[in-house]
């Protein structure tokens, strides 16, 4: 499979992915030469350009389009492009490709733990990007009128960090100490939802959720919080100091590691097994920019009357 273009303009993503890994076999490359004998052509969305597209299509060679950002902040693919593409790989859930992790019979299933002892801090938001189409910093100064959250990075405190950014470290140290993570998504559209969300279930805190995505389907039961599931900001902020007071109630969020985990699978395996399936049926998206924009439906967080 040859990537064409970069991933948000680095050459390197061929290189950083594993198809070794995969059940089926497949090589990456990014080198254009092998344009001709490669079955699969990826181009990653925010990197598209309507200058810069193969020249060639050998007859039976795919063509796909990957990205995982929200069609919020994205750019309409160019016309060039409309009804070549073969697959998609993305969060939604009626792409080609899923690329979002899924949860799993665990095969070693974690032991019984109190993941209420030793926190002391209700809420914790790592962010960067202070102004969002989901209006998600409104939503954050609408909760903290209830309850206490602490924000740390661009749009927080002065001096606030959490470093390395964004890393393992930074969300370990954060378990330690917080009980809940608000998983804010940027924008609120048909399934987006990020790596937050499942860094939080990963490291041990309980998700608090504002997004797009049917939560119920991707998570593991029991798991997270949705905040458009209540009433208004303030019956979640009840709902939260409840259940960080009380360890019984906080650990049940936790009872699916008993049972379950998280599986990640490399975007290389998801685009191998389709490669490899003969009767995968043939097929094109017509009208991409129809699907994947208007179809997803995006809207802004909207603080309920008499809250």
């Amino acid at each position: 499979m040859l990537m064409w273009t970069p991933f948000f303009r680095s050459r390197l993503w061929s290189s950083e992915l594993r198809p070794a890994a995969c059940e089926s076999h497949c090589v990456c490359t990014s080198n254009r030469s092998a344009l001709n004998a490669s079955a699969l052509v990826v181009f990653h969305l925010r990197d598209v350009r309507a200058d810069d597209l193969p020249v060639d299509r050998p007859r039976g060679q795919r063509w796909a389009l990957f990205t995982h950002e929200s069609p919020a902040y994205e750019t309409w693919l160019p016309d060039a492009l409309q009804g070549a593409l073969n697959w998609t790989a993305t969060y939604r859930s009626d792409s080609d490709v899923n690329v979002l992790p899924r949860y799993q019979l665990a095969t070693r299933p974690q032991p019984p733990r109190n993941w209420w002892a030793n926190k002391s801090r209700l809420a914790l938001w790592l962010v960067s990007n202070c102004k969002t189409f989901s209006n998600r910093e409104g939503f954050v100064r609408e909760l903290s009128k209830f309850v206490p959250v602490d924000v740390v990075g661009a749009c927080g405190a002065k001096g606030a960090t959490c470093l390395p950014k964004m890393s393992d470290r930074c969300y370990r140290q954060a378990s330690r100490t917080y009980y809940f993570y608000l998983s804010l998504e940027n924008s609120i559209c048909t399934d987006y939802v990020t790596e937050k969300f499942f860094n939080a279930l990963t490291w041990g805190m309980v998700p608090v959720v504002l997004g797009g995505a049917n939560y119920s389907r991707i998570a593991p039961p029991g798991s997270y919080l949705d905040a458009l599931a209540f009433r208004n900001v303030r019956q979640l902020a009840d709902h939260m100091k409840r259940t960080a007071a009380d360890m019984r109630l906080y650990n049940s969020y936790h009872a699916w590691r008993l049972h379950y985990t998280l599986a990640w699978e490399d975007l290389a395996c998801g685009f191998c097994r389709l490669l490899h399936n003969s009767s995968a049926p043939a097929k094109a998206y017509g009208n991409f920019n129809e699907w994947w924009f208007k179809q997803a439906r995006c809207y802004t967080w909207r603080k309920a009357p008499r809250q």
